[in-house]
C-alpha cells in the first residue's frame, strides 16, 4: 500500500514511496515485461528518464521524471542560453506530466535559487562535504 505503482489496467496509483530506477537502468521493454508479468501485472518500478525521453514523450507511467546533467545546463549558459534552456526543458517535461531533476549541480545556493525559478523540481548535487 506504501508503493506507486501501475495496475494491470494501466491506472497510476500513487503511493507515499515511488521507486525510481536511475543510472544504469533496464530498456523500457524488459522493465515492462518482466516487472509487470512477475506482479501479476502490477508494476511497481519507473525509470528515470534521460533528455531523450522529453522529445520523444515517452510514457508518464513509466518515466514519471526526466534527469538531466547540470554541465548541460552549463554549456548552454556559456553561450547565454541556460536559463532560457532550463525553463524550455521544464515546461516541455511538465506539459508531458514528468518532473524535470537536474543532477551534479554544484553545492550552491545562487544555483539552486536560479533551478528554483527556472522550475527544476529536482536538484541533485554531487559536492556533500560542505
Amino acid at each position: 500500500p506504501y508503493l506507486s505503482r501501475v495496475t494491470k489496467n494501466g491506472e497510476f496509483c500513487c503511493g507515499q514511496v515511488t521507486v525510481v530506477i536511475s543510472g544504469n537502468r533496464p530498456s523500457d521493454e524488459l522493465l515492462l515485461r518482466r516487472h509487470t508479468a512477475k506482479y501479476g501485472g502490477n508494476r511497481y518500478l519507473f525509470l528515470d528518464g534521460r533528455m531523450g525521453d522529453i522529445s520523444s514523450q515517452s510514457d508518464t507511467t513509466l518515466v514519471p521524471m526526466v534527469s538531466i546533467p547540470w554541465r548541460i545546463l552549463n554549456l548552454a549558459r556559456s553561450i547565454g542560453q541556460g536559463e532560457a534552456y532550463m525553463c524550455h526543458l521544464a515546461n516541455q517535461a511538465h506539459e508531458q506530466g514528468k518532473l524535470l531533476r537536474v543532477w551534479g549541480a554544484p553545492n550552491n545556493e545562487k544555483v539552486w535559487r536560479q533551478m528554483v525559478q527556472g522550475n527544476v523540481d529536482l536538484l541533485g548535487i554531487d559536492d556533500h562535504t560542505r
